[in-house]
């Protein structure tokens, strides 16, 4: 098994979140968080945060290739 942690991709970073979010880091998971709000209260509890809207596929795409995201989820 390696070590290396995953990278994941949690869109939107509202309330709803907060737990995936918190379940991911607790299982050594580097969380990058994205939202169209810059007060997402995911944003406090992931590893990185994008201001970027979910609806924005293009921008997120760009996004998840920049930061080599291993997997998505909403």
């Amino acid at each position: 098994m390696t070590s290396k942690r995953r990278r994941l991709l949690i869109l939107p970073a509202g309330w709803e979140q907060v737990p995936l979010i918190r379940a991911a880091k607790a299982r050594w998971h580097l969380v990058v968080a994205a939202d169209h709000d810059p007060a997402a209260e995911g944003r406090a509890f992931a590893d990185a945060f994008e201001a970027v809207s979910p609806r924005d596929l293009c921008c997120l795409l760009s996004l998840a290739r920049r930061l080599r995201v291993d997997a998505v989820a909403t």
